[in-house]
């Protein structure tokens, strides 16, 4: 047959049954639960309501017709349980106590009772034949003058219809009783009156009009179920008696905290630091009494000590930057304990870099949803520590053909690059993508750079110092990478080495050390693994020089004069073949003398030079290699 049990029995020597579903029957039950007050008069009606859930804590019933048997004591009624939830208006009319369960459920399942929405096992119901029917509605902490009513009935037993049972002034004893928490020190207030928290209770006067129907104000300033019960004794000697079970709930649950500079009003990256992402502050939730209907901030108001609700979820939504991470919470839930008398502190984190606001998801209270505040704009939260997470050495570019001259200026084809990424405070560590934005409290100068004055590695000819550098550093820049990662780039920094004795020595190639010594941002948020450095590379340095050779000629033609680029290669002077960028300019470069003319100072070499009694000029012509 198909697996959830329907269908023909079929012989599986001869014929295939797989079954055509896999689904689980429509009608899972997993059990059924009936919830009434415990008490009731033969004249009037109760209301008894069935649920029948498919899973453990009920909030999922059955969507299917299901039918029962309700049993009032010895009394049995038929009962539809339509789409999982009735409520069935019963008659009884014999006083006693009888013990209401169902039966012939066309669903078999375990059956649960709540009186007053309090697990009880009897699940018994006590009717008599007079008594008080007293309605308190839900309060709300700690508001005064909340109107209930009490009405004194009695049944005829001949119509089975309810009579007044008092009228007109009349003094009846009442006291309360806790029940969840079952423990108080706050007294019930009734017509302002503090009332007994047993019997025989404290005795008021109240005005019962002709349908036995008094009214009366209630106040009480904590949260929890309490029941309220009357008694009055009348001169037949027939006792009358009630109660009634009612919920006092915080005006609402706010979320706040009380830390030093926490408030981010702007609620954007200009508000001052407050924590690290992922340590720990105070958060705080106050089941808070009413003070005014005006009240907008009850972060001040008294607290409900003996408030108590377990599973409280705890959620964070970020409020910037703008479409960031929520981020996660070291504190997802929480049980809210009378021991916190009123106010609850998480000891809590946040994983993520920004501005926040903080909420809570509580379950309904003894069946009454309850009002929650959400927190004000908390942070701004900030990185613990940065780590580097990426670098890039970066290459020289060369200043003449596949070489540079030292004395020479330089610069690079690819900047260095080094990579920083923002973390939290937790253990692991956990990047905080939302270290973005105006969030980046970092600039370039924030990364400190010792200025290299020699190369990394090349000895110079005394084989003992390094050949010398120069740096000027230029305009770096920063790179948001919009996920925690900040990129610094190196701007077009300048290089030249020195054209000095020690570095007369073989071609070589140029590496220098950008050592990063500390990269601190305003927040003072420091980098981890630092000294960090990295080495730009190039291609060849040449220690040159420019040869101008010897000539000897006739006054009578030009006389050329050879001008040679030369560098030198560990032992000699080489003529640089490869040398296509060096370029001479008559006026500037060359200069000339003699005893002759201008008392045999130095001369620009597009100058005319008086030769004894004749002139001399001199031009250039460029050839490959270089030669004048």
């Amino acid at each position: 047959r198909i697996p959830d049990g329907s269908g023909d029995l079929v012989d599986n020597a001869s014929n295939s049954t797989k079954g055509t579903s896999n689904a689980s029957p429509a009608n899972a039950i997993d059990h059924y639960e009936i919830y009434h007050d415990g008490s009731g008069i033969t004249c009037l009606s109760e209301d008894i309501n069935i649920k029948a859930c498919t899973n453990t804590d009920c909030s999922s019933v059955a969507s299917e017709d299901i039918t029962a048997t309700l049993n009032l004591g010895p009394l049995g009624e038929a009962v539809t349980i339509s789409n999982g939830d009735i409520t069935a208006n019963v008659n009884y009319t014999t006083a006693g106590t009888i013990a209401i369960n169902l039966s012939n459920l066309s669903t078999s399942a375990p059956v649960d009772c709540y009186i007053n929405n309090t697990l009880n096992a009897n699940c018994e119901m006590t009717l008599a034949d007079s008594g008080f029917i007293i309605d308190v509605p839900t309060l709300t902490a700690c508001k005064p003058n909340v109107t209930a009513t009490i009405q004194a009935v009695q049944t005829d037993n001949n119509t089975n219809t309810c009579g007044a049972a008092l009228l007109g002034n009349q003094t009846v004893d009442f006291w309360s009783t806790y029940i969840s928490p079952n423990t108080g020190t706050t007294d019930l207030l009734i017509n302002t009156t503090p009332i007994a928290d047993s019997s025989p209770g404290t005795g008021l006067n109240l005005n019962f009009d002709i349908d036995g129907l008094a009214t009366f104000t209630v106040q009480y300033d904590d949260a929890g179920q309490i029941q309220l019960n009357a008694e009055y004794t009348m001169l037949s000697g027939l006792l009358l008696e009630g109660d009634s079970t009612f919920i006092s709930k915080p005006i609402l649950l706010t979320v706040y905290t009380d830390e030093t500079d926490y408030e981010c009003i702007s609620g954007d990256a200009d508000c001052s630091r407050f924590i690290k992402a992922g340590e720990n502050f105070d958060l705080k939730v106050k089941a808070a009494c009413w003070v005014d209907d005006a009240d907008t901030d009850f972060t001040d108001n008294p607290a409900t000590p003996n408030f108590e609700m377990n599973s409280i979820a705890v959620l964070s939504s970020v409020v910037a930057p703008s479409g960031g991470s929520n981020g996660s919470l070291d504190v997802t839930s929480f049980n809210f304990s009378t021991s916190d008398n009123g106010i609850h502190t998480i000891d809590q984190a946040i994983s993520e870099v920004g501005v926040f606001n903080f909420m809570i998801s509580p379950s309904n209270y003894f069946g009454e949803a309850l009002t929650t505040q959400n927190s004000p704009n908390i942070g701004r939260f900030y990185p613990d520590h940065f780590a580097i997470t990426n670098t890039v050495d970066g290459t020289f570019e060369n200043a003449c053909t596949g070489f540079s001259y030292s004395g020479q200026n330089f610069n690079y084809t690819n900047n260095p690059e080094l990579t920083i990424t923002a973390y939290n405070a937790a253990l692991p560590p956990e990047i905080t993508q939302n270290y973005t934005g105006d969030f980046i409290k970092l600039a370039a100068n924030n990364f400190i750079i010792t200025p290299p004055t020699t190369d990394a590695l090349q000895l110079g000819l005394d084989n003992t110092n390094l050949v010398q550098l120069t740096w000027s550093r230029d305009t770096a820049s920063l790179t948001d990478h919009s996920d925690g990662r900040v990129s610094f780039v190196s701007g077009n920094d300048m290089y030249s080495y020195r054209h000095v004795g020690n570095s007369r020595i073989d071609e070589f190639l140029p590496i220098a050390d950008l050592e990063f010594t500390s990269i601190i941002d305003s927040d003072g948020v420091e980098t981890q693994g630092l000294p960090s450095t990295l080495q730009p590379s190039g291609s060849s340095i040449h220690f040159g020089r420019l040869q101008i050779a010897n000539a000897h000629g006739s006054e009578l033609v030009a006389l050329p004069v050879t001008i040679q680029a030369e560098y030198f290669n560990g032992a000699n002077w080489q003529q640089n073949s490869a040398d296509q960028c060096t370029s001479l300019n008559l006026t500037t470069d060359i200069q000339l003398r003699n005893t002759e003319t201008a008392s045999n100072a130095w001369q620009a070499g597009n100058a005319t030079m008086t030769i004894a009694s004749g002139t001399s000029t001199a031009s250039l012509s460029n050839n490959n290699p270089l030669v004048a």
